[in-house]
């Protein structure tokens, strides 16, 4: 029994990299993934950035002194928890549709020349392709109970019912 059905949502995404990451002082790597979780996909990324309009979600951090992971595979589970609340896994909700973005932060210091943190631009939003956005999701509420069907073999004759015998 999987009690997480319709309340988590397995998220991925591809890595990012630092151009000019120190590996051996660990300045200017990768240091986060900052995730972003929203109902409306909205178009601008102050939009995405505004926590009144998207929730953020705990950090994905990654080894100290990573330069290159660029066409890695990323992935976590969303269970509703938040930034703010990270331990707190609410769940989602049924029936909705929910928008990812997610933009990579480096660990430049603040006293530095050019003063950072950086950061990438947020993901884009893949709603056309084969394997994008929600491709073969279904986001109706099942308010129907399961119907069985069942062909008998030597008559050709179709039951339908949540009752079959054979």
């Amino acid at each position: 029994l999987n009690t997480k059905v319709g309340h988590v949502l397995h998220v991925s995404f591809t890595g990012s990299y630092a151009k000019d990451c120190e590996i051996a002082n660990n300045k200017y790597c990768l240091e986060a993934y900052e995730v972003y979780r929203s109902t409306t996909n909205y178009t601008s990324e102050s939009d995405w950035l505004d926590g009144t309009k998207t929730t953020r979600l705990p950090d994905i951090t990654v080894p100290a002194g990573t330069k290159e992971e660029r066409g890695y595979a990323r992935s976590f589970d969303d269970e509703g928890q938040t930034y703010a609340n990270p331990n707190s896994k609410v769940g989602l909700s049924d029936s909705t549709k929910y928008y990812y973005r997610v933009r990579a932060r480096d660990n430049t210091p603040a006293d530095d020349i050019v003063p950072g943190p950086f950061y990438s631009a947020l993901t884009e939003i893949d709603e056309v392709s084969p394997t994008g956005l929600n491709k073969g999701w279904d986001i109706t509420p099942d308010a129907t109970k399961p119907v069985l069907t069942h062909t008998d073999q030597a008559t050709g004759v179709v039951t339908t019912g949540l009752e079959v015998k054979v």
